[in-house]
């Protein structure tokens, strides 16, 4: 089920929470992030969203489709753009592996990465130019160090091929993780990392040389 949030009128849960936040005379946060490495932009290349959740997962393909086009998922927008079992498609690509069919017999991908993990080593020995894009959920009920699994294999990614990585880093500093520690250790691995899932997909956009 989508979120009845979300819609292509409505394609930005960050701008909602912001104009909840003014209606209710709040103020707005600066949402924090680390810019990573200096990235050039990948003419050419493709996006490819490996993601634990299907809200997140729904609006980058809301706010990315009106400049990229057909974005194939196992969650699609559209039936017609339905990926079935292959995950590893070319392509401008979400995936939400926190979907039923991913998660029969194993844990949630926010507790067990192992088939993200997979999809990225698959991503870097495809060769296939692409910008990363991926959520790291934190809180109670999460990996207790999202960065311990995933900073070794985004190293490896990185040494293989030029992937260029952003990530929506979704908590706070008040989670069990920190959100500060786990943001510094991905981007030490050479990572741009939002607190906006919308601010990492147009971060993804721009380096796709393309735009919302």
């Amino acid at each position: 089920m989508r979120s009845a949030v979300l819609s292509p009128e409505t394609p930005d849960l960050t701008a909602a929470v912001e104009g909840l936040l003014t209606d209710m005379g709040l103020d707005v946060p600066v949402w924090p992030s680390r810019p990573g490495p200096a990235e050039a932009a990948v003419p050419g290349a493709v996006l490819k969203g490996l993601y634990s959740g299907g809200t997140l997962a729904d609006e980058t393909m809301l706010l990315a489709a009106p400049a990229l086009g057909d974005i194939r998922s196992n969650t699609p927008l559209e039936p017609e753009l339905d990926l079935g079992t292959d995950l590893s498609a070319s392509g401008h690509v979400v995936i939400d592996f926190g979907d039923d069919a991913l998660t029969v017999g194993r844990a949630h991908p926010m507790i067990d990465p192992t088939l993200r993990l997979e999809a990225l080593a698959a991503l870097a020995e495809s060769g296939e130019p692409a910008v990363l894009l991926m959520d790291v959920v934190l809180g109670y009920g999460a990996d207790p160090d999202p960065a311990g699994a995933l900073v070794p294999a985004l190293t490896a990614a990185r040494a293989r091929t030029a992937l260029p990585v952003v990530i929506a880093l979704i908590g706070t500093e008040g989670d069990p993780q920190g959100w500060s520690r786990q943001a510094d250790a991905l981007a030490a691995a050479g990572a741009a990392v939002f607190s906006s899932n919308a601010a990492a997909t147009r971060y993804a956009l721009d380096l796709l040389g393309a735009s919302t």
